[in-house]
Order: C-alpha cells, then sequence, then structure tokens
C-alpha cells in the first residue's frame, strides 16, 4: 500500500525552522497544487508520490574510465624513466 501523506508529495515545499546547529524540518509546508500551507501529515486527492531524480552513472562512469586511462599512461611514463635512470 502506497503511503499518500503530503511529505511524500511531488508538490510539497517544506518549511524549515533554523535551529541550534542545522535547519529542521517544520510539520507544514507550501503545497504547489492547492496554493495553500498544509500540515505534512495530511493528504489530498491532489497527491503525487515524489521520485527522486536518479544520477546519471553511465556519465560517471565514462568520466572516471577516462581518467583511469590518463593515470595509467602517466604511471607507464614513470615506471619508465625509473627503469632508464635504474640501468
Amino acid at each position: 500500500m502506497e503511503n499518500k501523506k503530503c511529505y511524500n508529495c511531488n508538490y510539497l515545499e517544506r518549511y524549515y525552522v533554523r535551529g541550534g546547529q542545522r535547519f529542521n524540518k517544520a510539520k507544514c509546508g507550501f503545497c504547489q497544487k492547492s496554493h495553500e500551507v498544509v500540515h505534512t501529515d495530511g493528504s489530498c486527492e491532489k497527491f503525487e508520490h515524489f521520485m527522486p531524480k536518479s544520477k546519471p552513472s553511465s556519465r560517471v562512469k565514462c568520466y572516471l574510465n577516462e581518467l583511469l586511462e590518463e593515470i595509467t599512461l602517466i604511471r607507464n611514463v614513470i615506471e619508465e624513466e625509473y627503469e632508464t635512470n635504474k640501468n
């Protein structure tokens, strides 16, 4: 069963209260659909489940692969210099 509380809704802009060392979540927020302040434990017929945006893992993997290739090339150059200086 899906939890249809406002704190899981895509349209909720939660309010935060300044605490001693960080901002704490308030128990209310602004609903972008109904244009009013709502309680986070409430629910309504305009509920739409919040889906977090996924990270582009393929782009990150490609970038890391390029970095590893560059590091390998640098390592090979250093090893060649070491070998020539050793002899």
